[in-house]
């Protein structure tokens, strides 16, 4: 990605992705990995300001080594996100992120204790159909056995959570595997597209996405199996990424998969009070894998419809006009999508109609909405 535009755009995308990211980390209201307490934000307010290094020039994508953490940079994220289809027709919705942020560089001198805190991870998942939402946070530290990535295994992995890469990560069979209260979750992912890699060389930090995965697999909610079919979207960038509530700008983002075989990633940012104009940056991906931007003549994003959660009363329909390209309705598969995580979210399943290039198009995909708004 190297045009002005797109670069703004795939900004836009992995600073939303981070939406639910690591700015309230407040003790003792979510599950930890380890029975030894954690001081969360003690270990942010001293993290290290000095030693970790940004990513300079560009360079090919190598994997499968650059799924595993790059501990050089201070702040990591990777994120899968499946549309499943259910025996019945039913959709379900499987969300999982990690976030890594580094506290001391790598070069320090060796901890005298494995029990020193020298990195946080900080996880969610999200299994979800209409009728039941099982959706937990959990904070670690990075420690073998409890939350990093196992070189041998080639898997990422919080706890009895865990996203298994092949040695092949371009064609062959991805592995994610989760169980939770009342939810485990089994599914097989083959990506049908190439990865789009982020490295232009004055960016802060670096990243790819394969934004388009075919899945099989089982969901169980409640003690009852259902083999799924769908589609998956996965991110992984690290670097200097840009923490969410570090300001007064919040960033909403909507993912989709076009039947069209095109992905779509819409980022609006505007400020938490509501007031200015917001703005709108979007990256649609071609069947051949290829990403331009749209919205450089005219972008314009609106909310038909809001829905109140606890606190904040959430954005949950978009109407979307980009150029003369892309006119999209896009509305929850079903409201009560918001999640007590820190901060709060709302991020669901989501449907779309419109038209693309003139033809009909349907899409079904993610919306994340930030929790930083003003109520």
């Amino acid at each position: 990605m190297t045009t002005p535009r797109l670069w703004v755009a795939a900004s836009a995308v992995l600073g939303a992705i981070l939406v639910a990211g690591v700015v309230l980390f407040q003790p003792g209201q979510h599950a930890e990995s380890s029975d030894t307490p954690v001081d969360w934000l003690g270990a942010l307010a001293n993290m290290a300001q000095d030693g970790f290094v940004r990513p300079t020039g560009t360079g090919p994508l190598d994997l499968p080594q650059d799924h595993a953490p790059h501990p050089a940079a201070q702040s990591e994220l990777w994120q899968m996100s499946a549309h499943l289809t259910g025996p019945d027709g039913v959709p379900i919705n499987v969300q999982f992120s990690l976030m890594r942020l580094g506290l001391v560089p790598p070069d320090t001198d060796q901890p005298a204790s494995i029990w020193e805190l020298r990195s946080i991870y900080r996880a969610h998942l999200i299994v979800a159909d209409s009728a039941q939402t099982v959706a937990q946070e959990r904070f670690g530290r990075g420690l073998a056995g409890s939350a990093g990535f196992d070189t041998d295994a080639r898997a990422l992995y919080f706890d009895n959570w865990a996203l298994a890469f092949p040695g092949d990560s371009r064609t062959g069979a991805w592995r994610f595997s989760a169980t939770s209260a009342g939810a485990r979750v089994v599914l097989e992912m083959v990506p049908s597209k190439a990865p789009l890699s982020i490295d232009a060389a004055d960016a802060p930090f670096r990243g790819y996405a394969f934004s388009r995965l075919d899945v099989t697999g089982t969901v169980t909610l409640s003690g009852r199996d259902a083999p799924v079919t769908g589609s998956a979207w996965f991110d992984h960038a690290w670097g200097e990424l840009p923490l969410p509530g570090a300001g007064p700008v919040i960033s909403d983002r909507l993912a989709l998969q076009l039947d069209t075989g095109h992905e779509l990633s819409v980022i609006v940012s505007q400020r938490s009070d509501g007031r200015g104009v917001p703005t709108v940056d979007a990256v649609l991906i071609d069947t051949d894998g290829a990403a331009r931007p749209l919205g450089a003549d005219h972008a314009q994003v609106t909310f038909p419809r809001q829905w109140q959660g606890a606190r904040v009363e959430w954005p949950v329909a978009w109407n979307i006009l980009l150029d003369d390209v892309l006119e999209l309705e896009v509305a929850p598969v079903y409201d009560a999508q918001e999640h007590d995580f820190t901060p709060p979210v709302w991020s669901g399943l989501v449907q779309a109609e419109g038209r693309l290039d003139g033809q009909p198009v349907r899409g079904t995909g993610i919306l994340q909405l930030s929790g930083e708004r003003t109520p």
